[in-house]
């Protein structure tokens, strides 16, 4: 079901932005943001498949965390533990919503809502919802999945705000069922809540087409 619902707000909120994007008369900025970290996920997440004992060092693990290792709030987000074909569906994700996140609202928020759900996602791993996978940037590219599903729902044009909604639902699916992808989606969701109304008053950052 985590595959299913995941799936539907990644498609949901790949849809909605092409119609945000032409709605809002523009075109795709250069995601600078987004592909510096699409290569510095790839890079570490393929070393990180091909030698297990990197993927261990970098993972979650609550104990070496508590015994010093404070670079695991950060590190899971850069390796995978779904092996290859997890690893191309995060980074793909992270490529499609990203670069859609960035042009509409710009490369501080997109570093800024990627972070904040992907290290608030790792806080609730270590805490209340631990047991659920020990690797992956998936929890961050939800955040994004969110702002860009938040920004489709807002549009005026109608198929846009469909799958939104529909996107959303997935999402907040994940949260009821205290999958750990709904904490990230959360974040980006309550992000895209108080980001969409100032960028519909201030104009997107979209370069005109």
């Amino acid at each position: 079901m985590e595959g299913i619902l995941m799936s539907i707000a990644v498609v949901a909120a790949a849809g909605g932005s092409v119609q945000t994007v032409q709605h809002a008369g523009g075109r795709f900025a250069v995601p600078t943001a987004t592909l510096v970290l699409a290569v510095i996920t790839a890079a570490v997440s393929v070393a990180g498949n091909l030698d297990r004992d990197l993927l261990e060092t970098l993972g979650r693990n609550r104990e070496a965390l508590l015994d010093g290792q404070w670079w695991r709030f950060v590190t899971p987000l850069v390796v995978q533990d779904g092996g290859w074909a997890g690893t191309v569906f995060n980074l793909l994700t992270l490529l499609v919503t990203g670069t859609v996140a960035e042009s509409l609202h710009g490369t501080r928020v997109l570093v800024t809502v990627y972070l904040l759900a992907g290290i608030g996602s790792e806080v609730a791993a270590y805490t209340v919802l631990q047991h659920q996978g020990f690797a992956g940037n998936s929890v961050a590219d939800l955040g994004l999945v969110a702002l860009c599903l938040v920004t489709a729902a807002a549009t005026p044009r109608a198929p846009a705000r469909v799958l939104g909604v529909i996107g959303l639902l997935a999402g907040t699916a994940l949260l009821v069922t205290a999958d750990l992808h709904g904490v990230g989606f959360a974040l980006g969701a309550l992000c895209g809540a108080v980001l969409v109304p100032r960028r519909r008053r201030g104009g997107p950052p979209l370069e005109p087409g």
